[in-house]
């Protein structure tokens, strides 16, 4: 797993397949497949065939020279803005759009893939003790009633965790040796690492206590790291300069999604607004609330109560509360009209020390579920806070009066020499030119030369950007 903030250098020894039990492939595969399946059901796929296909075809021809050729390697690309990737048992490899979003020639996400196939060629997912083993037995079984693909989710979420140290240094030692296989410049390693380090250490500025941010600290980790990406790669390391802006690979990024996507859901002005559903809803007072992806979450701060707001995959009403509480559980609802909205509202306890209120509804873009749990002992006042927050529900018909086209990529040439924030063809606003910063890696202040590859943004639908 590459995450920010875990770093992915080390030359460890990689795993010999004579300390794996006998029996390993089936169970592997089994659990892949189903961590798999549950990704691809809840959404969390970046829908572009053209890109896709690139990655997947990428991917399967450097998995073909590693040491386990014969798995049936898949290649996804997740639908989220952070920088991210996963390997999950039996050939499984997950990157983010985010991520991908921040690579600059072919040789960067060659690292990546061959970083999170080095994962699964050491067989480090064995390596979480007896959890496994018990997964890939519970999943064998046949399934009983009641038991699906969403308690399967917490299961695998909590018996997959991130890869140790010492699991990321070995990975990348199997990732230097799959470039060198595939003729990809080993540099294109400590790139990828300076890269990840440079980002991090900007976000630990950001988030900084009292605002007196450590500005000559560095992650220790990432420093041994660096050093012993110098050190693997031998005398390769005194050419360690930039590698060179790769223009069919960028042309390849032309419309991906950067940052997270307005039309999925947006908070402002005190409601969350979802113009790809049709509606907006007010938020509490005194709420923390965010959006993640195409759902929100808000905290009270200081207490223990949580509301949620999320798309169902169930196509009516009572299924979708139903899947909530458990189909077990007998669920009283009753059905009220809101903004133009019909919904269906229930009460439930939640064991001993919970209730939650629930209400599901049916917007344009499907059926939708509010939730809002608290704790019995903290639940005075729960019960009209959310009579009022279903109360503001309303339908969108009207156009939202901010663009819900999301920042796409477009890449252009600069035709002469040019300081970036003096481009307004490329960055367009404020936000705009911190984003073309960040997918670029670009210093503060920086000077285009001519004939410069960038990548810019656009807010435009789906398409290639043109020089």
């Amino acid at each position: 797993m590459l995450v920010l903030g875990a770093g992915i250098l080390g030359a460890c020894a990689p795993t010999s397949p004579r300390n794996v039990p006998w029996g390993h492939g089936r169970a592997e595969i089994l659990v892949g497949r189903h961590f798999d399946r549950l990704v691809v059901k809840k959404g969390g796929l970046y829908h572009d065939p053209n890109l896709a296909a690139y990655v997947s075809g990428l991917g399967k021809r450097l998995a073909a020279r590693s040491g386990r050729p014969g798995l049936p390697w898949t290649f996804r690309i997740l639908d989220g803005d952070n920088l991210t990737a996963h390997a999950a048992p039996g050939g499984y490899i997950y990157v983010t759009r985010g991520l991908l979003s921040c690579l600059n020639n072919e040789a960067e996400l060659a690292t990546l893939l061959c970083h999170e196939i080095g994962h699964v060629e050491a067989y480090h997912h064995f390596y979480h003790g007896d959890s496994f083993w018990a997964l890939a037995d519970r999943l064998n079984k046949p399934r009983r009633r009641g038991y699906g693909l969403q308690e399967h989710w917490g299961w695998l979420r909590s018996h997959l965790p991130m890869a140790p140290h010492h699991h990321q240094l070995e990975a990348d030692a199997l990732a230097l040796r799959c470039l060198r296989r595939n003729g990809y410049p080993g540099r294109a390693l400590f790139q990828l690492l300076s890269m990840m380090m440079r980002i991090g250490s900007q976000k630990r500025l950001a988030v900084a206590p009292e605002g007196k941010p450590e500005r000559g600290r560095r992650d220790p980790e990432w420093t041994a790291r660096l050093a012993q990406a110098r050190r693997l790669l031998g005398r390769d390391a005194h050419s360690l300069r930039r590698l060179p802006e790769q223009e069919t690979f960028l042309r390849r990024l032309s419309g991906l999604v950067v940052a997270p996507n307005p039309a999925a859901g947006v908070r402002a002005d005190g409601r969350y607004l979802n113009p790809a559903a049709g509606f907006q809803i007010s938020l509490p007072t005194g709420w923390s609330a965010k959006v993640f992806r195409d759902r929100l979450i808000a905290l009270v701060p200081g207490k223990p109560a949580v509301m949620l707001i999320y798309p169902s995959a169930r196509s009516s009403r009572r299924k979708a509360l139903e899947e909530l509480v458990g189909s077990g559980r007998n669920l009283q609802a009753r059905s009220v009209t809101r903004g133009g909205l019909q919904a269906l509202r229930g009460r439930y306890e939640i064991g001993q020390g919970a209730r939650a209120e629930i209400a599901a509804f049916r917007a344009k873009g499907g059926v939708f579920v509010v939730a809002l749990v608290s704790p019995r002992s903290t639940w005075r006042g729960r019960g009209a806070e959310f009579s009022r927050l279903l109360g503001s529900l309303r339908a969108v018909v009207r156009p939202v009066p901010f663009s819900a086209r999301p920042w796409r990529i477009r890449v252009l040439r600069a035709r002469a020499e040019t300081p970036l924030r003096r481009w307004t063809a490329c960055v367009g606003d404020a936000q705009g030119l911190a984003l073309v910063r960040k997918i670029n890696r670009f210093d503060p202040g920086v000077t285009l030369a001519r004939g410069q590859w960038v990548k810019c943004l656009v807010r435009r639908a789906r398409g290639r950007g043109r020089r």
